[in-house]
């Protein structure tokens, strides 16, 4: 049975429920059909960080983020549902269950606590609670496509039981539970207040298309000249090289990809920063990148490449959209800034 986490809740059992983690919108998904006010500048930044602290693996420091930002913003709903996310990577099951039962009481119109809590429910094998959570999230948003595809699963697995099979068996003779959809962020808009205003659905009648145009001759593209079609070809092979070492936990060669001038955020000293990706690298048993729809952007500053970047291991799956500059240093491209849109 296959589904993505998406856990800002992308846990735990024989197969953790972090298998499979897609990131949601953290910034807010937009809302149509109704006017909200924007959150802080302030707020805006605490997200940022935390979203590039889990992009990145690093889910203390994420939560250190959120408990920092919660002391200045208790009532932040967007932050709370950050803690019950990362309490969930890290095992803190019972934690994380409790987060989201207060947010599905104090925030009912909310349908993202009600579909992790269903998550979590079913990852320690409660099929009943995790039904009705699932329900309570489509009666909220009955256009949740993510509670629809998580309840159709929860249903299977007790046809599964009600026949006798319980759940699948690995090839370890012990139960896995279904794989569901962990949702990694709140896709309404947080308020100036710290509340966040649930999305609405406007539901129309399509309206009939009208008859093409007649397609105009295209304009040619001026043909690039050697030196960019050279040069755009090595930022490529950079950062392929880049991603490739990092998956290989080749720490020296992943390391070697920054430039001199890369500094890390928050702070932090390049021998500081340096160890701690190596004590985020080294030890995973599995690391898996895969880059898309990657485009480079030449200018007189070097090159600006984004793209998105999916990230797998042993202990932390998520999606997220990179960017990073790069420039030409003793004959090799080399990675200056990185960030996360």
């Amino acid at each position: 049975m296959r589904r993505d986490m998406l856990l800002s809740m992308q846990q735990t059992t024989q197969r953790p429920f972090t298998r499979n983690l897609r990131r949601s919108v953290c910034a807010m998904a937009f809302v149509i059909g109704s006017t909200l006010a924007l959150p802080s500048l302030a707020a805006t930044d605490d997200y940022t960080a935390i979203k590039q602290a889990l992009a990145t693996g690093q889910t203390q420091d994420a939560l250190t983020l959120v408990k920092a930002a919660r002391d200045k913003q208790p009532k932040d709903v967007q932050l709370m549902f950050f803690e019950g996310v990362i309490n969930a990577q890290l095992g803190e099951s019972r934690a994380a269950i409790g987060i989201f039962e207060r947010m599905a009481k104090d925030y009912p119109e909310l349908p993202e606590p009600h579909n992790n809590l269903g998550v979590l429910y079913a990852a320690r094998g409660d099929l009943e609670k995790a039904k009705a959570a699932f329900e309570r999230a489509i009666f909220t948003n009955p256009a949740y496509a993510t509670a629809h595809q998580n309840v159709a699963d929860i249903y299977a697995a007790m046809a599964r039981k009600n026949y006798g099979q319980a759940l699948q068996v690995g090839s370890d003779g012990k139960a896995v539970p279904p794989q569901m959809t962990l949702l990694g962020s709140l896709t309404g808009k947080t308020t100036a207040a710290g509340k966040v205003t649930a999305p609405v659905v406007v539901l129309k009648t399509p309206e009939p298309e009208p008859a093409p145009a007649p397609a105009a001759a295209p304009t040619p593209l001026p043909k690039p000249d050697d030196t960019t079609v050279a040069t755009t070809a090595a930022v490529e092979q950079a950062v392929n090289a880049w991603a490739k070492a990092w998956a290989a936990r080749d720490v020296k060669a992943y390391l070697a990809a920054y430039g001199t001038a890369f500094k890390p955020d928050n702070g932090k000293s390049r021998s500081a920063w340096e160890a701690e990706r190596e004590s985020r690298i080294a030890p995973r048993k599995r690391i898996a990148v895969t880059l898309s729809n990657v485009r480079i952007t030449l200018d007189d500053k070097g090159a600006l490449v984004r793209f998105k970047q999916r990230y797998e291991s042993d202990t932390f799956n998520g999606t997220s959209q990179k960017r990073l500059r790069l420039v030409s240093e003793n004959g090799r491209w080399v990675i200056t800034d990185e960030s996360v849109d």
